[in-house]
């Protein structure tokens, strides 16, 4: 399993901790991004507080390759509710149930371009702030998905997670409308990863296990 090192922030009601960043639903401003100066500042305190033994555990192979990172695309947090698929219903627009968090995951490249890890900065008193270190389980699966997505369409859509199904897909607007790009195998639901299909197909598809969560013991 890929770690994650995590540093606690107290933002106001907002607590960054190692099982769940919990952040207050209000949106960034458009254009919002992270400076190549902390980025480098970030990657350089990876190397620092990493210890080499576990390095293989963030999927890299040495301090020497994290240092040799550099920033790539910038995912800002984009989320879909469980109480929102639950009260979904056929042919309702989908983009009205992403919210947009306060934080942002930055992917960390080779010379390729290739995504080997990521850092996640969240505001801290109108602030960037670097906060976690290493990918995230939705991250992971971005990373994982490079070889069946096109690059143009990872650098270009949004990263949208639903956590509680613990299910993410690339949202690429079209023509066609909004479209998910499929980042992970799942023969129960036929999706396969690099699938592009319609997000309220999608949704829908997700309704069902979304009602089941109801009937499970608190």
């Amino acid at each position: 399993m890929k770690k994650n090192i995590v540093i606690l922030l107290f933002v106001g009601v907002c607590v960054v901790t190692t099982i769940l960043i919990l952040l207050p639903k209000c949106k960034t401003a458009d254009g919002d991004t992270i400076s190549r100066s902390q980025v480098r500042e970030a990657i350089d305190s990876f190397a620092n507080f990493v210890d080499p033994a576990e390095v293989p555990e963030f999927g890299l192979n040495s301090i020497a390759e994290i240092r040799s990172l550099k920033g790539g695309k910038q995912f800002k947090r984009y989320i879909i509710d469980l109480n929102d698929i639950q009260k979904y219903k056929a042919g309702e627009d989908v983009g009205k149930m992403i919210k947009e968090y306060p934080a942002i995951e930055v992917a960390l490249v080779n010379d390729s371009g290739h995504i080997r890890t990521a850092v996640e900065f969240v505001k801290y008193n109108g602030k960037w702030k670097a906060a976690a270190w290493g990918s995230s389980p939705e991250f992971t699966m971005v990373i994982d998905a490079q070889s069946y997505i096109k690059d143009t369409v990872i650098n270009q859509g949004k990263l949208i997670r639903i956590p509680a199904l613990h299910i993410s897909f690339i949202a690429i607007s079209s023509g066609a409308g909004l479209e998910f790009f499929i980042l992970k195998d799942d023969d129960s639901l036929q999706f396969k990863k690099g699938e592009k299909k319609l997000s309220t197909d999608v949704i829908l598809k997700l309704v069902p296990i979304a009602k089941t969560l109801d009937e499970l013991p608190n």
